[in-house]
């Protein structure tokens, strides 16, 4: 005979829990049957005075065998209570697994945010799947060169009218091209300038032969138009005048030092910086799983003209609130770098995240009169026809008639040809081979169409993960840990326990081991 300790106490078959103190359990005397097991044993109770509270106990404590029990069934017949017994081994070797170090794959009470939880369905959320972070404000910073600090810049709410015109022109210097830049109305200035300048050295020659000899287009080897307009400061030096072929022709427009109506000479190492600053769009459940921010949970796109859509590495700006943007404009040649860094507050270097090259600005095609050889004798032909033998040749017509010319004839018939004459000087044009105004284009027409497209905007797709349990189920872990800093369910990966206080057979070990790489409660 040996005493049972009967509690009437409910717990989870893998929970660590022992009856505290508090619960009072009813010692009774017992017997075993012949055939048992200690760890299944089968227990008989014939004290009378139980009546028919057996019934009401689903736990039990044997002092003799050291070992905590599940009350698996009971059976009454002719006044003998028979219960099958089942070992906890939890409960029973509660210390030893306690102070174990195990390798925790999920626990409750201690995990790692960051790792992902693969235990979860997705699903995509139609009312959420989809936001857009836009840049609504003109927040945007120039930095000033001559300063070597940042000013705010008024970027994206500028219309075309508002951008600027880069001219390369052929001049006397190491590059051999001077390179010049200016808003719209100096750049119209400029063009009227230079289709109304007459050279000083023409001569007797007509302001129409004058300027076709001249050609002071030709000079120009680049014009670009660009969506921004430079600060003072990053520019070269301030000009109001533009050589054309040792000719000077004013630039800066009927307003000279107006806030509209300028022109620089540009430094060819000059490189325009900017840069802006953009929150990130968060997974709606972030805040709780903020691993939810990653592929393929969440997914973001940033909209920047004139670089397109650009893909986001969800894993470089993890941990990163905000981007900043930066991009470098070279006038000179319409080449655009651009660079967006994630933005930590503790971090002091910011991560490049994504860096890439474009053209930025517009090709402004210039026309060209092309002046050959063939053009200047025709011209010399000309004006020996108007300063020798102005009355001494005559076209015939067509239809037999002969018209006698006179000089200032011959140029108007130059520049209108009728269809029906054919002069002598056609003539001596077809000849020589002179070729009228050829048009050329330099160039080729860009789109403005990027640069009406709106503001920057950060865009993201997300998939939501179906509901946590975490009492239940846990968090990711991933590290070793000793048991008895932990609470509620820790599951393990490869347990191992050394047992030390009690004296556990082989099976009740391996079924700890089971337990713990299965999942148990520690309560």
């Amino acid at each position: 005979m040996f005493n049972i300790v009967l509690y009437n106490f409910n717990k989870r078959p893998n929970s660590t829990k022992k009856p505290p103190i508090s619960l009072i359990g009813r010692t009774v005397p017992c017997s075993m049957k012949t055939v048992s097991s200690v760890i299944t044993p089968i227990i008989e109770i014939t004290d009378p005075k139980l009546g028919n509270d057996i019934p009401l106990y689903n736990y039990a404590y044997i002092q003799d065998f050291a070992r905590y029990y599940f009350i698996e069934d009971v059976r009454y017949d002719l006044g003998v209570w028979t219960l099958w017994l089942r070992c906890d081994v939890l409960a029973t070797y509660q210390n030893d697994i306690l102070n174990s170090r195990q390798y925790i794959l999920r626990s409750s009470s201690d995990y790692n945010p960051d790792l992902i939880d693969t235990l979860y369905n997705t699903y995509i959320n139609s009312l959420r799947n989809y936001t857009e972070v836009k840049y609504d404000s003109d927040g945007v910073s120039n930095y000033d060169h001559s300063s070597d600090t940042w000013r705010n810049y008024s970027y994206f709410n500028r219309s075309i009218s508002q951008g600027c015109f880069c001219i390369g022109v052929i001049g006397n210097n190491a590059t051999g091209v001077s390179y010049y830049i200016m808003p719209k109305v100096s750049f119209q200035s400029l063009l009227g300038n230079l289709f109304d300048t007459v050279p000083s050295d023409s001569g007797s020659a007509s302001v129409l032969e004058a300027k076709t000899l001249a050609n002071y287009l030709q000079y120009i080897t680049y014009c670009r138009w660009f969506p921004l307009l430079p600060l003072d400061g990053n520019l070269g030096t301030m000009v109001r005048t533009i050589s054309f072929g040792g000719k000077d022709i004013p630039v800066l427009g009927p307003a000279p030092g107006a806030v509209d109506s300028f022109c620089y000479m540009v430094d060819e190492t000059m490189v325009d910086h900017f840069r802006i600053t953009m929150t990130l769009p968060r997974h709606p459940q972030n805040t709780d799983y903020p691993y939810m921010s990653l592929a393929p949970y969440s997914e973001y796109s940033l909209y920047f003209q004139p670089f397109g859509i650009i893909p986001l590495d969800s894993a470089k700006i993890y941990s990163c609130p905000r981007i900043e943007v930066h991009w470098y404009v070279d006038y000179c040649t319409g080449s655009c770098e651009l660079q967006i860094f994630g933005v930590n507050n503790d971090l002091d270097d910011l991560p490049l995240i994504y860096s890439a090259n474009s053209q930025i600005g517009v090709t402004v095609p210039v026309s060209d009169l092309i002046v050959d050889w063939k053009m200047g004798m025709g011209m010399a032909a000309l004006s020996w026809i108007k300063s020798i033998a102005p009355n001494d040749y005559a076209s015939r017509n067509r239809t037999g008639g002969v018209t006698k010319w006179q000089p200032n004839d011959i140029e108007t018939s130059i520049q209108s040809q009728p269809d029906q004459n054919v002069s002598l000087v056609d003539t001596v044009m077809n000849t020589l081979g002179a070729t009228m105004g050829q048009i050329v284009t330099k160039g080729s027409s860009d789109s403005f169409l990027a640069y009406n497209m709106g503001r920057p905007f950060i865009f993201a797709y997300f998939m939501e993960q179906t509901a946590h349990f975490d009492d239940r189920f846990g968090r990711p872990c991933c590290k070793a840990i000793r048991l008895d800093n932990l609470s509620g369910f820790v599951l393990c990966e490869n347990a191992s326990v050394e047992f030390t206080i009690g004296n556990p057979t082989v099976d009740e070990q391996n079924a700890a081991v089971s337990m713990l790489n299965s999942g148990i409660f520690i309560d």
